[in-house]
């Protein structure tokens, strides 16, 4: 019965010493640096720059978001607000990259360039070992996962709302 007794326990002690691990794992997660400090509430103008595609322009009003390139529209604010989460994305690690190195990472000419304002951000290719974006930011390159860039490749479409049905001028009587 003893010999019970300390296999449970160490059970016990193996499963309480996984458990801290994960919490740290994910409080590490939680605070890891963002790419950004802008407040995504201070952006008034937004714009996409992809390889041979049109840009694509988006600005704040009183009323919410407007495209006005490559078409006219209210913008979808879910949509949007993707976009703006890329500032405080988690950077997995920040790498301090030469000019031949940029140009290699595909940052020098970057497939795609997105300005919050003034901030300009360059989206170049994937790092080989964790499949992940290299994004330029300044002097200093992120390292990110690439479900923070996915908005930035959408079509233009995608960025506005649909327009709903137009109320019937003239609605018919159903027959009896």
């Amino acid at each position: 019965m003893g010999a019970r007794w300390l296999i449970n326990l160490a059970l016990v002690a193996v499963a309480a010493l996984l458990g801290a691990w994960i919490a740290l794992e994910l409080d590490g997660q939680m605070r890891a640096e963002r790419l950004t400090a802008v407040a995504a509430e201070q952006v008034t103008r937004i714009v996409i720059e992809r390889a041979q595609r049109a840009d694509i322009v988006l600005t704040r009003a009183t009323d919410g978001w407007h495209m006005h390139a490559p078409h006219a529209g209210v913008a979808d604010p879910t949509v949007v607000a993707r976009v703006l989460a890329l500032l405080h994305a988690p950077v997995e690690r920040w790498l301090t990259l030469e000019p031949a190195e940029r140009a290699a990472a595909g940052l020098e000419p970057a497939a795609i360039r997105v300005r919050f304002d003034a901030l300009e951000l360059r989206v170049g290719g994937v790092e080989p070992l964790a499949q992940r974006r290299y994004v330029g930011h300044g002097a200093r390159v992120a390292v990110l996962d690439e479900r923070w860039l996915a908005p930035l490749r959408a079509e233009p479409a995608a960025f506005l709302l649909p327009n709903p049905a137009p109320p019937a001028q003239n609605p018919v009587a159903p027959e009896e």
